[in-house]
């Protein structure tokens, strides 16, 4: 953790886009992948997810709450483009490289990696190199797409800045709702419950004025850093071998999935004048706690991101199970359950 926090604290004083995530999610990942780590203890894990709920949430304005009447439309288009994305991918996997269509749908599928694991695990998949892909696509997304953001990102909005500082009560009461939420989404068994509690109990309370002020900075690098050592610790157990044999396959599937993706953010941006910093993060092949936590470190709007994340990683974990289940054929899945 102290190394984590430090390689944040130096690379957010390099200026570097999003340096109190990025740096320690560097750190994370290779401390992990050389086993030099011992896993996140999951009680630091939900403190670290609730920390960021809140600054995602302490994010939200009246004004906020007016955009999300063009949610809906892209919404509908964000669903297309997980579909798009996920076939795009893959048929470059099984062309070029010549992987099982349901290896390469499972590995192209933007997000839902817990769900994608374990349907590669019930169907005998290679799980390796499923779970190579998604990470390589995940890390490349953190790696990047701050510094392209960035480019087009001005400074910190006025809003944000001149925020006062929650008080002690306000806080208080808003750690409250949070925890009271969570555990409710838990029993709902919600994903990442404990960043959707946060995020939507401090949103209902700053969006309706009840509740204003914002996060202690000191506090919200802290979760930027605990979040990059959650993702970087991802990379446990992986060898350097296996990552160099799927060199190109790793690389093919970025891009698929980058340019693709950026097309349907575009295509939004034509279509709503939503700002293209937000769209591109928005429609980005990442995690839903990556992504938002992103947003929020380039000071784009954070619950805009992350209600697309949420609802893209509800489409895939819901759907693809019931798809696999329906038309076995369509996923490569033969009449013996064999792959093909």
């Amino acid at each position: 953790m102290a190394l984590c926090l430090a390689s944040g604290a130096v690379a957010g004083g390099l200026g570097v886009p999003a340096g109190w995530l990025c740096g320690a999610l560097g750190m994370a990942a290779f401390l992990s992948s050389t086993g030099r780590a011992d896993p996140m203890l999951p009680e630091l894990r939900d403190f670290a997810l609730l920390l960021s709920g809140l600054s995602i949430g302490l994010s939200v304005t009246p004004e906020t709450v007016a955009r999300f009447v063009t949610i809906p439309l892209s919404l509908s288009i964000m669903c297309v483009a997980v579909v798009s994305i996920t076939w795009g991918s893959a048929f470059v996997l099984m062309r070029l490289y010549g992987w099982r269509k349901l290896d390469a749908l499972l590995a192209s599928a933007p997000g839902a990696l817990s769900t994608t694991l374990v349907i590669a695990y019930e169907n005998n998949a290679k799980v390796s190199h499923v779970v190579i892909v998604q990470l390589f696509r995940l890390f490349m997304l953190m790696a990047v797409l701050p510094s392209v953001i960035a480019a087009g990102v001005g400074g910190v909005p006025a809003t944000l800045a001149e925020a006062a500082l929650l008080s002690p009560l306000n806080f208080a009461l808003v750690c409250g709702c949070a925890l009271a939420l969570s555990w409710v989404l838990a029993r709902l068994n919600m994903p990442t419950y404990f960043l959707l509690g946060g995020m939507i109990a401090a949103g209902a309370l700053t969006g309706s004025a009840l509740v204003d002020g914002r996060m202690p900075q000191v506090l919200a690098n802290m979760s930027f850093s605990l979040v990059g050592w959650f993702i970087g610790e991802r990379f446990r157990g992986i060898k350097m071998r296996e990552v160099m044999a799927l060199t190109g396959p790793m690389v093919a599937s970025f891009a698929v999935t980058a340019f693709v993706a950026f097309v349907f953010s575009e295509l939004i941006v034509a279509l709503s004048h939503i700002p293209q910093s937000e769209a591109i993060v928005a429609f980005a092949p990442g995690g839903v706690e990556a992504m938002s936590i992103l947003a929020l470190a380039l000071n784009l709007d954070p619950v805009f991101v992350a209600s697309h994340h949420i609802v893209r990683f509800m489409f895939i974990g819901t759907l693809m199970p019931i798809a696999i289940k329906l038309w076995p054929r369509l996923f490569g899945i033969g009449p013996d359950g064999g792959l093909v």
